[in-house]
């Protein structure tokens, strides 16, 4: 059984081009936050800002954690606040609710469906996880920073993806059981797209995880749920990739 429609006491969720035109929001604000945040940082360690500091601006793990954490509240606060004037709560409209337990042993099942696709892309195929992720790593641990590299991708990464994917646009693209299936492959697509950067076959193992998101979100009508599995599988990539530069098993 699909998730519930919404209770007769308040509208249907926005539309599908409405849903497009707040994602669109989301991006925009998210990308305009970035810049905003660098000057900010620069002013904060400066004491002023002019364009020598920000033409000569290096990303380090501190800086790439703040933007990130700006970029990802001012997303989910965005749904947040288009879900509020849609008249229901940002819980609801969002769900973020607990799963019952049928869906989070699906849920299990699931992740180790995505391991074993990981693992035959990374240890069988020879694939190595995103030289990004790598470098991330290395400068992070560089700089002492270490804990930030892991709120970044295990935390912040996990939290906004999944509320603006599984959450906001989900809400608004699959509707029914007859939008569900093109509702789902559009959002496993376009949340793809945003991790271009990795090889081809990390990208298909992207794609089927987002697959396995929606659908998984559609039947438990929990965004919780997917956060939990998103951050299960980023943690697993991290341990990865901690555990090949520190060369744990050589």
């Amino acid at each position: 059984m699909a998730e519930a429609d919404a209770p007769a006491d308040r509208p249907p969720p926005w539309g599908y081009v409405a849903t497009a035109g707040w994602a669109l929001l989301v991006l925009a604000f998210t990308v305009a936050a970035a810049p905003l945040t660098v000057h900010a940082v620069i002013l904060w360690r400066h004491g002023t800002v002019d364009r020598d500091l920000v033409g000569t601006f290096a990303w380090d793990e501190l800086s790439t954690f703040i933007v990130m954490l700006v970029a990802t509240t001012v997303a989910i606060t965005v749904c947040a606040l288009a879900a509020q004037l849609r008249r229901w709560s940002a819980q609801d409209y969002l769900a973020l609710t607990l799963p019952n337990r049928r869906y989070v042993l699906i849920a299990v099942v699931f992740l180790l469906a995505i391991g074993l696709a990981d693992h035959l892309v990374v240890d069988v195929l020879g694939v190595p996880l995103p030289q990004s992720q790598y470098d991330g790593y290395i400068s992070a641990k560089a700089a002492g920073a270490l804990p930030l590299w892991w709120i970044d991708y295990a935390v912040l990464a996990p939290l906004g993806e999944e509320i603006v994917f599984r959450g906001f646009l989900q809400r608004g693209w699959v509707r029914s059981d007859h939008s569900a299936i093109p509702g789902i492959v559009v959002i496993a697509a376009l949340w793809t797209i945003i991790h271009v950067q990795y090889e081809w076959l990390h990208l298909a193992s992207v794609f089927f995880s987002g697959l396995l998101f929606s659908w998984i979100r559609w039947r438990s009508g929990s965004t919780l749920l997917t956060i939990a599995m998103h951050v299960i599988i980023n943690l697993e990539a991290c341990l990865e990739i901690t555990a090949t530069v520190e060369r744990w098993f050589a």
